[in-house]
């Protein structure tokens, strides 16, 4: 190699560099949702939201899907701060998350921990926490794994990746179509048109909206079956298999594998130009009235 060629290869960015591109670039979504970090290092992310009627009713989220594109988040990001980012890209693969109850409003604060580092993978543990002006509680906790992409030639940011983002409102809800077949043990199927407002910081679909998509399938179906008792999201892991981009189309149909007296259990599928992009397990919990949601 030359001195010139030497001389002209991308530096690697140092964290104020990540810390300002995730600040100053974020997607619409993360905007939107008001995600905002507290904390940011190699070792550790941190980051808060408001839960309450505004979020929940403009967006038609529920404080669970919230937790998973919080909890998405956060890995993504110390994917993102732990990699060599004019070289590669870190992709979340995974993730696991484990609901002890179901949260209406409040604060939520997440804090991602690495647990391990190597060349080509990572692996994240993230606790997420309620926060009144009383107590604070843990409402969920995480597992993420992040798989480390090398491309050919370094990363050239897009214009979507750099361009800043502006707080607007985002309708997801309007765009999911959902159909059930009818059946006691049955089918879900949906489709969802991918815009540029579900688009992260590296131009591709956010990990949190194709997890919301395949909760709102499960959430769906299981209402329709139970009737008059309370449902609560217990566990829901999700392996990425590729990237989404915009104006693809997300559709997926989801199965009802075990039908308790106390448990639904739900296996997802989501395809885009008929390619499998995620593969869903979800559980609820089934309780009476006084259980609350």
């Amino acid at each position: 190699m030359t001195l010139h060629a030497a001389l002209c290869m991308p530096r690697p960015w140092h964290i104020g560099q990540k810390q300002d591109f995730l600040s100053n670039h974020r997607c619409p979504l993360a905007t939107a949702l008001g995600i905002e970090f507290t904390h940011f290092n190699p070792q550790s992310i941190g980051a808060k939201m408001r839960v309450d009627s505004s979020i929940t009713d403009e967006f038609g989220f529920d404080g669970n899907a919230l937790m998973l594109i919080l909890a998405d988040h956060v890995i993504g990001a110390g994917g993102f701060v732990n990699v060599d980012v004019t070289q590669c890209r870190a992709v979340t693969s995974g993730l696991s998350i484990n609901c002890f109850e179901s949260v209406r409003q409040g604060t939520f604060v997440a804090r991602a921990v690495r647990r391990e580092l190597r060349a080509r993978a990572q692996q994240w543990i993230v606790d997420v926490e309620q926060c009144t002006h009383s107590a604070k509680k843990l409402v969920c906790t995480a597992h993420g794994s992040v798989a480390i992409v090398t491309r050919e030639g370094g990363v050239q940011f897009s214009e979507n990746e750099t361009a800043p983002m502006q707080r607007r409102a985002i309708a997801f809800s309007s765009g999911l179509e959902l159909a059930d077949d009818g059946a006691e043990i049955g089918t879900i199927d949906a489709s969802f048109p991918i815009s540029a407002d579900q688009i992260n910081e590296l131009g591709v679909l956010h990990g949190g909206v194709l997890a919301w998509i395949a909760y709102q399938m499960t959430l769906f179906g299981s209402k329709r079956r139970i009737v008059g008792r309370q449902l609560r999201l217990t566990t829901f892991t999700i392996d990425f298999m590729r990237a989404v981009f915009r104006d693809e189309i997300v559709s997926g149909e989801a199965r009802l594998i075990y039908r308790g007296r106390n448990k639904l259990v739900w296996y997802v599928e989501l395809m885009s130009r008929e390619r499998i992009v995620g593969g869903v397990f979800c559980t609820f919990a089934v309780g009476d009235n006084e259980c609350g949601r």
